[in-house]
């Protein structure tokens, strides 16, 4: 996935669901806006104009709603972001880190019983160690991204979410 966000505390939702959608998204504390060097290619997120201006030449974009949808609507526009676009590795929502894949087997009495034999596929955070399946918050997330996407461009199993469980 190519995007990459700096995303300030204003936004705190929205660098959870960019996470949540694949997207290497830092989320940054007001005094800490000078210290995400450029060369990062991060583009800065924020609904504050003066942070945005004391972030001086870094590539920026002012998002004016205060809804996480129309927000996600706002980027996704600006950026031409597409649903074939949200296929990137899983993001620990916290953490920011990729989620590493988890066998079946593996998850043991880290879940509850239930979801050990019912879930199809497994994700952990290598940092916060938080761990991650398709559960059902897979429904409500769906029709938040159709809210996102015009009609029709939202394919029924576009983006393939996994949820938290801990």
């Amino acid at each position: 996935m190519g995007h990459r966000f700096v995303v300030d505390m204003t936004l705190g939702k929205l660098a959870r669901w960019l996470r949540i959608l694949g997207f290497d998204t830092l989320l940054i504390r007001e005094g800490t806006v000078g210290s995400i060097p450029e060369q990062e290619g991060r583009l800065f997120l924020s609904r504050n104009r003066v942070l945005l201006h004391r972030a001086g030449g870094q590539s920026h974009l002012l998002l004016r709603s205060h809804r996480v949808t129309e927000q996600l609507r706002e980027l996704f526009s600006a950026l031409q972001i597409t649903p074939n676009d949200l296929n990137g590795a899983p993001r620990c929502s916290l953490c920011n880190m990729e989620l590493v894949q988890m066998e079946r087997c593996a998850v043991g009495i880290l879940v509850p019983k239930y979801v050990a034999s019912h879930a199809p596929r497994f994700g952990r955070c290598p940092h916060c160690t938080r761990i991650y399946w398709p559960g059902t918050h897979r429904q409500r997330m769906t029709i938040l991204m159709k809210q996102v996407f015009p009609p029709g461009k939202l394919q029924n199993d576009q983006p393939s979410f996994l949820h938290c469980g801990s």
